[in-house]
Protein backbone atom coordinates (compact mmCIF):
# COMPACT_ATOMS: atom_id res chain seq x y z
CA UNK A 1 0.00 0.00 0.00
CA UNK A 2 3.19 2.12 0.88
CA UNK A 3 4.53 1.86 -2.76
CA UNK A 4 1.05 2.68 -4.04
CA UNK A 5 0.44 5.89 -2.85
CA UNK A 6 4.08 6.76 -3.29
CA UNK A 7 3.54 6.40 -7.02
CA UNK A 8 0.56 8.39 -6.60
CA UNK A 9 2.35 11.22 -5.05
CA UNK A 10 4.27 11.27 -7.61
CA UNK A 11 1.58 10.84 -10.31
CA UNK A 12 0.54 14.25 -8.50
CA UNK A 13 3.56 16.15 -8.72
CA UNK A 14 4.59 15.20 -12.40
CA UNK A 15 0.66 16.40 -13.15
CA UNK A 16 1.12 19.76 -10.96
CA UNK A 17 4.50 20.82 -12.30
CA UNK A 18 3.32 20.41 -16.27
CA UNK A 19 4.16 23.63 -17.81
CA UNK A 20 2.67 24.82 -21.50
CA UNK A 21 5.70 24.46 -24.09
CA UNK A 22 6.85 27.98 -25.16
CA UNK A 23 4.64 29.33 -27.64
CA UNK A 24 7.01 30.86 -29.69
CA UNK A 25 6.48 30.31 -33.63
CA UNK A 26 9.76 30.39 -35.64
CA UNK A 27 8.89 31.04 -39.46
CA UNK A 28 11.33 29.96 -42.05
CA UNK A 29 11.70 32.59 -44.81
CA UNK A 30 12.92 31.53 -48.11
CA UNK A 31 11.89 33.91 -51.39
CA UNK A 32 13.71 34.33 -54.30
CA UNK A 33 13.06 37.76 -56.13
CA UNK A 34 14.82 39.38 -59.55
CA UNK A 35 18.40 39.58 -58.51
CA UNK A 36 18.02 38.50 -54.63
CA UNK A 37 17.80 36.14 -52.42
CA UNK A 38 16.15 36.32 -49.22
CA UNK A 39 17.00 33.51 -46.20
CA UNK A 40 16.65 32.97 -43.13
CA UNK A 41 14.21 32.81 -39.74
CA UNK A 42 11.84 35.81 -38.21
CA UNK A 43 10.92 34.11 -34.52
CA UNK A 44 7.56 35.54 -33.11
CA UNK A 45 5.94 35.30 -29.61
CA UNK A 46 3.03 33.08 -30.98
CA UNK A 47 0.17 36.32 -31.01
CA UNK A 48 -1.92 34.95 -34.30
CA UNK A 49 -3.57 37.50 -36.32
CA UNK A 50 -2.43 41.00 -36.68
CA UNK A 51 1.08 41.60 -35.45
CA UNK A 52 2.99 44.95 -34.77
CA UNK A 53 6.73 45.57 -33.91
CA UNK A 54 6.43 43.75 -30.04
CA UNK A 55 5.18 40.82 -31.36
CA UNK A 56 8.45 39.71 -33.50
CA UNK A 57 10.88 38.69 -31.08
CA UNK A 58 13.52 38.18 -33.56
CA UNK A 59 14.65 37.95 -36.64
CA UNK A 60 18.17 36.28 -38.70
CA UNK A 61 17.95 36.81 -42.39
CA UNK A 62 20.74 36.98 -45.33
CA UNK A 63 19.97 39.04 -47.90
CA UNK A 64 22.20 38.06 -50.96
CA UNK A 65 22.43 40.19 -54.20
CA UNK A 66 24.94 40.65 -57.01
CA UNK A 67 26.38 43.29 -54.58
CA UNK A 68 27.03 41.71 -52.00
CA UNK A 69 25.47 39.60 -48.63
CA UNK A 70 24.45 41.52 -46.09
CA UNK A 71 23.12 39.43 -42.82
CA UNK A 72 20.34 40.67 -40.39
CA UNK A 73 20.17 39.41 -36.68
CA UNK A 74 18.62 41.93 -34.60
CA UNK A 75 15.98 41.07 -31.65
CA UNK A 76 14.25 44.24 -32.59
CA UNK A 77 12.62 45.23 -35.92
CA UNK A 78 12.98 48.36 -38.28
CA UNK A 79 9.11 48.37 -37.57
CA UNK A 80 5.70 47.45 -38.51
CA UNK A 81 3.22 49.94 -40.03
CA UNK A 82 -0.02 50.81 -38.30
CA UNK A 83 -2.05 48.98 -40.55
CA UNK A 84 -3.06 45.83 -40.37
CA UNK A 85 -0.86 44.27 -42.83
CA UNK A 86 1.48 41.90 -41.46
CA UNK A 87 -0.21 39.04 -39.90
CA UNK A 88 0.35 35.71 -38.61
CA UNK A 89 -1.72 32.39 -38.01
CA UNK A 90 0.01 29.05 -36.46
CA UNK A 91 1.19 28.01 -40.23
CA UNK A 92 2.35 31.23 -41.86
CA UNK A 93 3.64 34.86 -41.79
CA UNK A 94 1.58 36.88 -44.57
CA UNK A 95 1.83 40.64 -45.50
CA UNK A 96 -0.94 41.91 -47.36
CA UNK A 97 0.93 44.35 -50.19
CA UNK A 98 -2.27 46.11 -50.81
CA UNK A 99 -3.04 47.59 -47.80
CA UNK A 100 -3.22 51.30 -47.25
CA UNK A 101 -2.24 53.51 -44.63
CA UNK A 102 0.98 53.51 -42.97
CA UNK A 103 1.84 49.35 -44.08
CA UNK A 104 5.08 48.16 -43.89
CA UNK A 105 7.27 45.68 -42.48
CA UNK A 106 11.23 46.66 -42.08
CA UNK A 107 13.98 44.31 -41.10
CA UNK A 108 17.82 46.46 -40.91
CA UNK A 109 21.18 45.12 -40.92
CA UNK A 110 23.74 47.13 -40.34
CA UNK A 111 24.54 47.86 -44.46
CA UNK A 112 21.16 47.43 -46.01
CA UNK A 113 17.59 46.04 -44.70
CA UNK A 114 14.57 43.92 -45.97
CA UNK A 115 11.48 46.01 -46.51
CA UNK A 116 8.21 45.20 -46.86
CA UNK A 117 6.14 48.03 -48.76
CA UNK A 118 2.15 48.26 -48.71
CA UNK A 119 0.45 50.26 -51.37
CA UNK A 120 1.35 53.41 -50.06
CA UNK A 121 5.74 52.47 -50.00
CA UNK A 122 5.92 53.74 -46.68
CA UNK A 123 9.55 52.41 -45.88
CA UNK A 124 11.86 52.58 -49.40
CA UNK A 125 8.94 54.86 -51.09
CA UNK A 126 8.05 51.77 -53.77
CA UNK A 127 4.57 50.90 -53.44
CA UNK A 128 3.60 47.29 -52.92
CA UNK A 129 7.23 46.19 -53.13
CA UNK A 130 9.67 43.83 -51.76
CA UNK A 131 12.47 45.47 -51.32
CA UNK A 132 16.23 44.51 -50.54
CA UNK A 133 19.18 46.82 -49.92
CA UNK A 134 22.25 45.56 -49.80
CA UNK A 135 26.03 46.81 -50.96
CA UNK A 136 25.43 47.73 -54.94
CA UNK A 137 21.94 49.25 -54.12
CA UNK A 138 18.62 48.46 -53.61
CA UNK A 139 16.52 45.65 -55.97
CA UNK A 140 13.01 44.65 -55.92
CA UNK A 141 9.73 43.37 -56.94
CA UNK A 142 5.87 44.55 -57.48
CA UNK A 143 3.31 42.05 -55.33
CA UNK A 144 -0.26 42.82 -55.15
CA UNK A 145 -2.80 40.90 -52.56
CA UNK A 146 -2.15 39.34 -49.06
CA UNK A 147 0.99 37.09 -49.70
CA UNK A 148 2.67 34.65 -47.57
CA UNK A 149 5.97 35.33 -46.43
CA UNK A 150 7.07 32.73 -44.27
CA UNK A 151 5.89 29.50 -43.43
CA UNK A 152 6.09 27.97 -39.84
CA UNK A 153 8.78 25.14 -38.87
CA UNK A 154 7.30 22.20 -37.71
CA UNK A 155 8.62 20.95 -34.53
CA UNK A 156 9.02 17.60 -33.84
CA UNK A 157 5.73 15.69 -31.27
CA UNK A 158 7.18 15.81 -27.95
CA UNK A 159 5.04 14.22 -25.20
CA UNK A 160 3.80 15.81 -22.14
CA UNK A 161 4.92 15.73 -18.77
CA UNK A 162 1.07 13.91 -17.33
CA UNK A 163 1.33 11.73 -20.31
CA UNK A 164 5.32 10.24 -19.16
CA UNK A 165 3.44 10.05 -15.59
CA UNK A 166 0.38 8.10 -16.84
CA UNK A 167 2.50 5.69 -18.82
CA UNK A 168 5.13 5.27 -15.97
CA UNK A 169 2.13 4.49 -13.61
CA UNK A 170 1.07 1.72 -16.19
CA UNK A 171 3.93 -0.07 -16.14
CA UNK A 172 4.58 0.38 -12.31
CA UNK A 173 0.79 -0.76 -12.35
CA UNK A 174 1.91 -4.00 -14.41
CA UNK A 175 5.00 -4.80 -12.77
CA UNK A 176 3.30 -5.14 -9.53
CA UNK A 177 0.72 -7.37 -11.06
CA UNK A 178 3.69 -9.34 -12.24
CA UNK A 179 5.41 -9.47 -8.79
CA UNK A 180 2.45 -10.28 -7.04
CA UNK A 181 1.21 -12.82 -9.36
CA UNK A 182 1.60 -16.36 -7.25
CA UNK A 183 4.26 -18.54 -9.34
CA UNK A 184 3.00 -21.98 -10.59
CA UNK A 185 5.41 -24.44 -10.93
CA UNK A 186 5.51 -26.38 -14.43
CA UNK A 187 4.45 -29.56 -14.61
CA UNK A 188 7.70 -32.08 -14.48
CA UNK A 189 7.83 -34.88 -16.97
CA UNK A 190 8.01 -38.07 -15.35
Amino acid sequence: MKALRTIASAFIALAACSANASADIIYDLTLQIPNATIVGTITTDGTTGVLNSGDILDANITLTTAGGVVTITQATPGGVGTAPSLTATSTGLFFDFSSTGSSYFLLFGDVGYLCYNGANGNCSGNPSQLVVSAPGGPVGQTFSGNLQIASAEVAPAVPEPSTWAMMILGFAGVGFMAYRRKSKPALLAT
